[in-house]
């Protein structure tokens, strides 16, 4: 993802990129794309991690063989009275559906035949969100799940 951002007079424009990858075409890369919030991190324990929305979707380019997507998160419970239904997919194809009631760890086949059918989107949803403002948080956000692992390999 990059950022572009031209100056009044339509000159060159300044260019700061958020995520940089490179690698050989077979190599397997991803980006987040939308419903993603920024990155977060505890400076006492060096922790980071990365909220959802109710939608959010990564683009997955290169790879010569299925990949799998890994996602580790916090308990849902922490935020929400019951476990989401959290969906992964490739384009329309439902790739998993789970509803983790504990901190997790999940490991999702990404199969290549279903990436280029999606052109490389994969979408991942739940079916509970909350913003912190409801809790008198100026935080307007919506969230989804947080998430400490998202590796796509």
């Amino acid at each position: 993802q990059f950022l572009l951002r031209f100056n009044a007079e339509g000159s060159a424009p300044a260019v700061g990129f958020e995520q940089f990858d490179a690698g050989r075409s077979s190599d397997v890369m991803a980006a987040f794309t939308t419903g993603w919030q920024e990155r977060e991190e505890n400076p006492e324990t060096g922790v980071t991690w990365r909220w959802t929305s109710a939608r959010s979707t990564l683009q997955i380019l290169g790879g010569t063989r299925d990949g799998v997507l890994s996602l580790a998160g916090d308990s849902p419970l922490k935020y929400f009275d019951s476990a989401p239904e959290v969906t992964v997919l490739a384009g329309d194809r439902v790739l998993d559906t789970f509803r983790p009631d504990a901190a997790f760890s999940r490991a999702v086949v990404l199969p290549r035949d279903a990436l280029i059918q999606a052109g490389g989107v994969v979408t991942i949803t739940s079916s509970r969100t909350f913003s912190p403002s409801e809790h008198g948080s100026p935080d307007r956000r919506v969230l989804g799940l947080r998430l400490f692992t998202i590796d796509v390999r």
